[in-house]
């Protein structure tokens, strides 16, 4: 996770869209909820406030994974759609928010769709 928020940082994005983001998971750390561990270590070096939506696609039992949306920007709406599942045993789903950028807004949205029975 530290590398992902340096890489974030030297790339000199505003917004990130990550796929397969645990939150309190056993492979991850029961106590770490990855998007919100990137955003704040984000806040930490640059200085600039960095926010966060995350969405569950999928029940761990502990904890979850799913979809996040990063930003130094406000991140004013999340609609989470459930995607049906197609040649896939996993659950699917796609976040968008609405990202406040001054005095407009824009809308960015991000899913992980799998690979399974795709020829």
């Amino acid at each position: 996770m530290e590398e992902i928020a340096d890489e974030i940082k030297t790339s000199g994005a505003s917004i990130v869209c990550l796929q397969e983001v645990d939150a309190y998971t056993i492979r991850s750390g029961t106590n770490i909820h990855q998007a919100e561990y990137i955003s704040n270590k984000l806040t930490a070096i640059t200085g600039t406030i960095w926010n966060y939506k995350y969405i569950t696609s999928i029940n761990m039992n502990p904890g979850y994974y799913g979809n996040a949306i990063i930003s130094s920007c406000s991140l004013a709406t999340a609609l989470r759609v459930y995607l049906s599942k197609v040649n896939s045993s996993e659950n699917r789903s796609f976040l968008l928010v609405r990202v406040d950028f001054g005095s407009s807004y824009f809308y960015v949205g991000t899913a992980h769709l799998g690979l399974d029975g795709v020829k």
